[in-house]
């Protein structure tokens, strides 16, 4: 019976050399932050972020104006106020039509 010697190069796994293991170098762009995977991905977040908050913007010129003049809602303020509405509206649309005593010409 013969034994057999493992040394730690026996474990390293195929392409796995110091030299592929090394990160290539990356450029910093001072005008962004970075130019790498991370600025990039904080730059994709930005951009959500300032789209979900034009959404809200635009949500809120849609709901009725609370007796908060000059104070803007919080999102969840918002999105509660929103729902609000449109529970008012759906009640308003299943009641019947009040009669109407104006008659066109």
């Amino acid at each position: 019976m013969t034994k057999k010697m493992f040394s730690h190069q026996d474990f390293i796994p195929p392409n796995s050399s110091p030299y592929c293991q090394q990160s290539l170098p990356q450029t910093w762009c001072p005008e962004r932050g970075g130019c790498g995977p991370v600025a990039r991905r904080n730059e994709r977040e930005r951009k959500r972020v300032r789209l979900v908050n034009m959404g809200f913007a635009k949500l809120r010129q849609y709901i009725p104006a609370t007796g908060r003049p000059g104070k803007r809602l919080s999102k969840v303020e918002t999105l509660r106020s929103a729902i609000d509405y449109i529970r008012q509206l759906r009640q308003m649309l299943r009641q019947p039509p009040e009669p109407s005593y104006y008659y066109p010409p």
